[in-house]
């Protein structure tokens, strides 16, 4: 299993909009079936030569993939690394912090 990654644009405010609702919709999946290892991490990706490319980029752990893939699959996910615990501005979308569960999937 992998980690997946899907790109939210700053520019299009309803993407974003649907961005929230997506990691709201894959709490309520995680809350039904409690699953170890369930995580989303998003951190903004900018791009000073081309600001409309900046973006907001949500992170499924292997489990929260595996778990929503039918909620993920419309908005083209893609097959990534974890992503490194010191990339700018990562934080926990949704997931464990009880004992940083969650930070324990990084790199």
């Amino acid at each position: 299993m992998s980690w997946y990654r899907i790109t939210f644009p700053f520019a299009d405010e309803q993407a974003l909009q649907t961005a929230f609702g997506l990691v709201a919709l894959a709490g309520q999946r995680e809350k039904q079936h409690n699953a170890v290892g369930f995580a989303i991490f998003d951190a903004p990706e900018f791009y000073e030569d081309d600001p409309h490319r900046s973006s907001q980029v949500y992170y499924f752990s292997p489990v929260a993939a595996d778990l929503c893939a039918d909620l993920i699959a419309p908005f083209s996910p893609v097959p990534c690394d974890a992503p490194d615990r010191n990339l700018f501005n990562l934080g926990l979308a949704y997931g464990t912090l009880q004992g940083s569960e969650s930070w324990d999937l990084l790199k």
